[in-house]
């Protein structure tokens, strides 16, 4: 009992740096067993929240619409970008860095194409075309990144930092969710969190 009393303790007085510790613990092995023969889905933590489609702040139905269907397309594009970055945390060859940074390119290109094929409204079109711009400079991005991985096996996120196409992307994702915000200031709390944490998901920083 004592010893479960202490364990307790512990958990209440360090509980978020021991639930950190063991997502990081847990990502870490998923990082290593990313293959060209296992892709595995990823992050869930960035699919907690849906829009709700009856009882949301959507008032015109095809902003809805739109919304609804970028969603999944964006769960897909998150899940190829922490895929290959946490190849590039992770120890390989750099012929194994080429080959999963081109089914990487291969999956997001496709993520690309269909967000390509989505059709907004047109109060969207310029948060859409940020949206465009920020998953093909993630794309650019990651070659770069692994080339230079590649060459320097201790380099990580810290020393691409000033990479154009990295500041790119955050910079159009932020400014998407800006004009997303202007548009709808009192758009409800599940759809704000549904496509803010999209967003971050999305973003390598």
């Amino acid at each position: 009992m004592f010893l479960l009393a202490l364990l307790a303790a512990f958990i209440l007085n360090q509980g978020d740096r021991v639930v950190v510790g063991s997502v990081e613990a847990v990502e870490s092995v998923r990082n290593r067993w990313v293959s060209e023969t296992h892709w595995p889905s990823r992050g869930w933590m960035y699919k907690l929240f849906s829009i709700p489609v009856k009882t949301g702040s959507f008032d015109r139905h095809a902003e809805l619409a739109y919304f609804v269907a970028l969603l999944p397309i964006l769960d897909d594009g998150i899940t190829h970008r922490i895929n290959f970055d946490g190849v590039l945390q992770t120890d390989r060859t750099p012929a194994q860095y080429e080959r999963l940074y081109e089914l990487y390119r291969e999956r997001q290109s496709g993520v690309l194409g269909r967000l390509e094929r989505l059709e907004p409204p047109p109060r969207l079109r310029a948060i859409h075309e940020r949206i465009l711009k920020a998953t093909a400079e993630q794309i650019r991005f990651y070659e770069r990144f692994m080339r230079a991985k590649a060459q320097s096996p201790s380099l990580d996120l810290r020393n691409m930092l000033g990479d154009p196409s990295l500041q790119s992307t955050n910079a159009e994702l932020h400014a998407a969710w800006e004009e997303i915000r202007r548009l709808y200031p009192r758009l409800d709390p599940l759809s704000s969190a549904a496509i803010e944490l999209r967003f971050c998901g999305l973003d390598a920083l």
